[in-house]
């Protein structure tokens, strides 16, 4: 799916299924429409002007500033505080280019999460061989919340987000607002497949003894039971 500036990460040691999105239960039917996934939309709360400071955040220098441009080019507006300079952005302006973290291009992170899709997929193949395992994004990138989707016997759905990485320790990743409505929507059908130790090159077999996948069902839930947080980022 498209990369937004939502992260979610998983907490705790413990992988329990649960069932129901927001505390209630859900037991969408097989026949649901994907393209119905907006039915219900998370509400969200805003507040006009809020500023956070960690009380074990020793590091924050008195005279730091904080600049940037918009992708419009045009300056942010910027007000005193303390000594800190702190950017102001409406609700309807673009976020500030602040620079990337990291040094993996676009092309080399669309490269490795393609070689995840792929593995979970003949993984999926191998492991569901009684339902029938389409890789949705096999030929091209869709821009559907999920890559992979399985039908059982009775023909009952569940679809896969593969989210990979090339590290063994990073349990935070993307998620867009789609995949988020998505897995909203149908609960406990939707699950990600976070992909560990993938090839950095993206092509080659990757190290098998260190290959790990973590499967995680209904993801909404979890962030509900408080057993995975959700981040905003710029990117």
């Amino acid at each position: 799916g498209d990369r937004q500036a939502l992260e979610l990460r998983l907490v705790g040691d413990s992988l329990q299924r649960s069932t129901g999105i927001f505390g209630r239960s859900s037991d969408v039917g097989s026949t649901a429409d994907v393209a119905s996934h907006t039915a219900r939309t998370p509400t969200f709360y805003r507040e006009e002007r809020r500023i956070f400071k960690e009380s074990n955040d020793a590091t924050l220098p008195t005279n730091a500033s904080f600049r940037g441009v918009s992708s419009t080019g045009s300056n942010v507006e910027e007000a005193k505080e303390d000594g800190v300079k702190v950017m102001e952005v409406g609700l309807g302006e673009p976020l500030p280019k602040m620079g990337k973290t990291g040094t993996m291009s676009e092309t080399e992170r669309m490269r490795i999460g393609n070689w995840g899709e792929h593995f979970v997929y003949r993984l999926l193949k191998k492991t569901k061989a009684s339902s029938q395992v389409v890789w949705i994004n096999e030929i091209s990138e869709t821009g559907k919340p999920y890559d992979i989707e399985i039908t059982d016997a009775l023909g009952r759905k569940t679809y896969i987000e593969v989210k990979t990485t090339a590290r063994m320790d990073l349990m935070m990743f993307a998620i867009s607002w789609n995949e988020l409505l998505f897995a909203a929507e149908v609960g406990r059908r939707y699950h990600i497949y976070r992909v560990f130790a993938a090839p950095p090159d993206g092509v080659s077999t990757g190290d098998s003894s260190r290959i790990r996948v973590l499967t995680v069902e209904n993801p909404v839930q979890r962030i509900h039971d408080r057993r995975a947080k959700l981040y905003f980022g710029m990117s």
